[in-house]
Order: structure tokens, then C-alpha cells, then sequence
């Protein structure tokens, strides 16, 4: 069970308050405890790579849904495309079971982008990056963004598009 300390300090991060300069309670706490404990209450585990001594994992609280309306080409009609948006996310990376990286975004978008290529465009809402380096702990704001990447890359990377469909979505452990 996590701490109190801890849980304290994940509500300062998902906030941007958290002060790096009183020790942090990541420093004593396990990766594999905080993913156990954080799984229950993000349920939709749409990354999780195993490579080596590394672990990464990313988990949303919900998965939602948005219509979007598009014209389409010699139509008097709307076509219709449902995207999934990925909400509450906590991204942990581990090294060793240690936690070196914990990132929070409140939102992230998930569309099909059609350039040069199959992909997935992918843009971050607000959030936090807390890194652990050489010198201590360092936390940055996210910077709103938008990322296209191929689904093969993501695959390697662990992503898990069976938790993305609207009719198919489940939290999966």
C-alpha cells in the first residue's frame, strides 16, 4: 500500500506543486509497488514494455470518446469518426524496480494520421514530468504537443490498442 507521503506527493505532481527540494517518498518506494497500487485506480493499461532491467507502463484513469465531424469530398453529408482520449494518464518508466521517470498528463488525444504512412498522432494536454537524475529529482511541465508516430513503432514500444476501441475497451491489468 502506498504511503501517505507518496500519495501526497502524486496529488502535488498531477497539480505542479510538488517541491523537489524535501526528499521525495519515490526515492523509498519500489516501482513495482507504485505501478500495483496505481493499476487499481488507472485501470486502462494502454503501454507496458518490458525490456531488459527497464519497465515502462502507461495507465488511464478513463478512456473517452469524441465525435468528430468531417465533410466529405462530393457530399451534401458529414462523415462521422469516433477517437479515443486517454484520460488521467500516468506513464512510469523503472530501471532496476527503481522509479526513474513518472509523467502525468490530464489528457491524450489519439487520432489516425494518414501522411507519409500508417499513424497515430498524438497530442498531450497538460501535465508533468518528474525525472530522476543524477543530481535528484527534477519536475518539468508537459509541453503541449502534438506527436505522429507509426504503429509499428508503438507496438515495439508496448502500446496496447486493444483497450482504444469503443465497444471493445476494458481495463486491462
Amino acid at each position: 500500500m502506498l504511503s501517505a507521503t507518496a500519495k501526497n506527493d502524486l496529488a502535488l505532481l498531477r497539480k505542479g506543486k510538488l517541491d523537489m527540494s524535501v526528499p521525495s517518498a519515490f526515492d523509498q518506494l519500489s516501482g513495482k509497488s507504485l505501478i500495483d497500487e496505481l493499476v487499481l485506480i488507472y485501470p486502462f493499461v494502454f503501454q507496458r514494455r518490458d525490456d531488459g532491467r527497464k519497465r515502462e507502463i502507461g495507465m488511464a484513469r478513463e478512456v473517452a470518446y469524441e465525435l468528430v465531424f468531417q465533410k466529405l469530398r462530393d457530399s451534401l453529408f458529414h462523415g462521422v469518426r469516433l477517437h479515443p482520449t486517454l484520460l488521467q494518464c500516468y506513464f512510469i518508466s523503472t530501471y532496476d524496480d527503481s522509479i526513474s521517470e513518472i509523467t502525468w498528463a490530464s489528457k491524450l488525444q489519439v487520432r489516425p494520421f494518414r501522411g507519409s504512412g500508417k499513424g497515430l498522432a498524438l497530442s498531450f494536454r497538460s501535465g508533468f514530468k518528474l525525472d530522476k537524475t543524477m543530481d535528484g529529482w527534477t519536475v518539468k511541465p508537459l509541453v503541449r504537443r502534438k506527436t505522429v508516430l507509426s504503429e509499428d513503432f508503438l507496438r515495439k514500444r508496448g502500446w496496447r490498442f486493444d483497450v482504444l476501441p469503443p465497444f471493445g475497451a476494458r481495463a486491462v491489468v
